[in-house]
């Protein structure tokens, strides 16, 4: 590197002259040999080489940047799944082959979809719920009128199969419904309920029907239907003055002949029902029943507590069948 004090100096002159002076000159008044012109040699520029160095310097790690491997960058993914049915389709694709789902549509329809979305579900759900109730009500239906077959086939009114009208009632809302919700339990035990009223109240019009007319196999039927008729045939056209009068006449002739039909045996039981449906086929016995009377002795034959406690284990089995659950 050359000494500042010994470099060359270089300037240009007013009139565009280029003068060369040494180093030494510098302060100095000096002349321009063109013009006369006099100026003071001005000091010399400093040696640039340190900074040429820093430059090169640089420019060679700028370089080595440049030259260096680009960093990696993640891979674009090739695939992608169907936003309908899931299946794999080129992620270029707009048309998934599977469904036909199209994927321009999407966003522009994302906001509309999902308002339509709600719409249906709730829709749906109505369906459904509505679609349990009518299971619920045709199970509950169709074990009342099992067990009313049953009654008129074997003679027999068992309580427990109120048990199994509970369980159709609830076993069609979990069919038809399939959620565990509260009110659909309350549905299902309503409708058992109804399925065990309606069962009673057939099997309570067919007995009533028997004892009325005395259509009936049944001997023990046969027997009441007989006790009716001869109650009616003694107290044969008299008249009361009060209805109390009339009832306490009836039960008193009733018991009576409740007594005396005690003592037949089947074959003499029958051969009285037979008499009287003979003499009388199609009258109904005057049972002297009042509308009051008639439903009391609805409650009192159709709801003893043995059949108080069977409606109850069929609405409540109800109830937990068609919240999802089952049946202990």
């Amino acid at each position: 590197m050359a000494d500042a004090g010994t470099a060359p100096i270089t300037i240009r002159c007013k009139c565009g002259k280029k003068l060369k002076m040494p180093g030494s000159t510098a302060g100095r008044r000096a002349k321009c040999p063109e013009c006369a012109h006099v100026f003071v040699v001005p000091s010399p520029e400093p040696d640039t080489a340190d900074n040429d160095d820093s430059q090169s310097l640089l420019s060679e790690l700028a370089g080595q940047a440049h030259s260096a491997p680009a960093a990696p960058q993640a891979a674009v993914p090739t695939q992608t799944a169907c936003p309908k049915c899931n299946a794999v389709m080129p992620a270029s694709a707009v048309l998934c082959v599977q469904c036909g789902f199209d994927t321009r549509h999407d966003n522009a329809h994302r906001g509309a979809s999902a308002g339509a979305a709600v719409v249906s579900k709730l829709a749906a759900r109505a369906g459904t719920f509505l679609f349990g109730c009518l299971l619920s009500g045709a199970g509950a239906l169709v074990g009342a009128l099992i067990w009313f077959s049953f009654t008129m086939a074997t003679g027999y009114s068992i309580g427990w199969i109120a048990w199994g009208v509970g369980a159709l009632a609830g076993f069609g809302m979990l069919k038809g419904y399939g959620e565990a919700n509260t009110n659909a339990g309350i549905i299902a035990a309503g409708f058992a309920l109804t399925g065990v009223v309606a069962a009673k109240v057939l099997i309570f019009a067919f007995v009533m029907h028997a004892l009325l007319t005395g259509n009936t196999s049944d001997i023990d039927l046969q027997r009441e239907y007989v006790k009716s008729m001869m109650a009616a045939e003694e107290l044969g056209e008299q008249e009361f003055s009060s209805d109390e009068q009339a009832q306490a006449a009836w039960e008193a002739a009733y018991d009576r002949a409740d007594v005396l039909v005690a003592r037949y045996s089947d074959d003499e039981a029958r051969d009285a029902w037979q008499k009287f449906r003979d003499s009388e086929p199609d009258a109904p016995a005057d049972m002297g029943f009042d509308a009051a009377g008639f439903f009391s002795g609805f409650v009192e034959m159709m709801f003893s507590p043995i059949d108080l406690l069977w409606a109850f284990l069929a609405v409540s089995s109800a109830f937990k069948i068609g919240i999802g659950g089952s049946a202990d």
